[in-house]
């Protein structure tokens, strides 16, 4: 495949663990080549941010073009792919611009903070024939990879319930403190239960009902629990929670029950249980050693996409992501009607 020239919009914290997937590939021989960085705070450039999974890794830059103007980088670089990692409420609009302006788009989650936003965008990737993929990264973690093939696969049987949980603290991290504004981050549903919410849209794809409740504290819907029912009789449960003190630290987890098995992951490994009565076991590339970075998994099939024509990209199609964010505005519908059931 020929070499694919990336830029990167925003360098906060994730877009600094995006770095780190490109210079994965970079060492790995991939052909991929991120060419400049464009951020409004030149500071960025030299800092390490902080975020849910802890400090990230001072970047190396050399070579690296670095700019503050989103326009003049436009004007002097050759790129075909920018990586978006903006705050979630000018994802749509860099989007649209950068598509607009001949680009391939990879943007970070949430796609926007509206499904009518993001319909505007799917629109806009077919009108320039771009094409656009959203960095829902679970897609690329190898737990919940594992996830997914055994519900395709029927291996342990039907799914009957899924219980996922993500919890921290507050976000006291961002620009101007963006996070803590609804308005600009979508809040604990928008940031940090689309990542459940994605999944089970990927895994199983749009429930019949959902049901939610939610707890404000420092902000509006700051604790999120959400049931979804499908029509085959399985069951979904997610919590997802901005509102856990501190010094708890950051958990991601979920426990899957199928008819002949039960799936346990706490982050690292999952553990499979089967009813055979067969010691459970690490199910096979989830180990530590085999795990795969999901941000350079992101960047590769973006880079995929547009370079390899014989390549279909159906791991992160962004009209799932778009999906998911309708399934977002419904679960904040029920928790704003007191866990009203809402139809799908």
């Amino acid at each position: 495949m020929r070499e694919i020239k990336f830029a990167l919009l925003g360098f906060g914290g994730i877009a600094q663990s995006h770095k780190h997937g490109y210079d994965i590939l970079k060492n790995e021989g991939f052909p991929v080549k991120l060419v400049a960085i464009c951020d409004i705070d030149e500071n960025q450039f030299h800092a390490k941010q902080e975020i849910n999974l802890g400090a990230s890794v001072r970047s190396d830059l050399e070579g690296i073009n670095l700019y503050t103007s989103v326009d003049d980088m436009l004007a002097n670089e050759d790129f075909e792919v920018v990586d978006i990692c903006l705050p979630s409420y000018m994802h749509k609009e860099y989007a649209i611009k950068m598509m607009r302006a001949g680009k391939h788009v990879q943007s970070e989650k949430p796609m926007a903070l509206s499904h009518a936003d993001c319909e505007e965008m799917l629109a806009v990737a077919k009108e320039c024939d771009k094409k656009l993929m959203i960095g829902q990264c679970l897609h690329f973690e190898a737990g919940y990879e594992y996830l997914k093939k055994c519900v395709d696969e029927g291996t342990f049987g039907k799914l009957r319930t899924l219980s996922f949980e993500r919890l921290g603290g507050l976000p006291n991290w961002g620009f101007e403190l963006w996070y803590q504004d609804i308005n600009k981050s979508g809040g604990c549903p928008f940031d940090l239960h689309i990542h459940d919410v994605d999944m089970a849209n990927y895994v199983l794809g749009l429930p019949k009902t959902v049901s939610s409740v939610a707890q404000t504290a420092e902000m509006p819907l700051q604790y999120v629990n959400t049931r979804m029912t499908y029509g085959d009789g399985a069951l979904v449960f997610a919590t997802a929670s901005w509102d856990e003190a501190s010094n708890t630290g950051f958990r991601m987890a979920y426990r899957a029950r199928f008819e002949k098995a039960s799936l346990i992951y706490n982050g690292g490994s999952v553990k499979v249980c089967c009813d055979d009565g067969t010691e459970p076991y690490e199910a096979e590339g989830t180990r530590s050693g085999e795990r795969k970075d999901r941000m350079a998994e992101e960047i590769r099939a973006i880079a995929l996409a547009v370079g390899d024509p014989d390549y279909v990209n159906t791991v992160n199609d962004p009209r799932c992501a778009a999906g998911s964010i309708y399934l977002t505005e419904k679960i904040i519908e029920s928790a704003r009607k007191n866990g009203e059931t809402v139809v799908l």
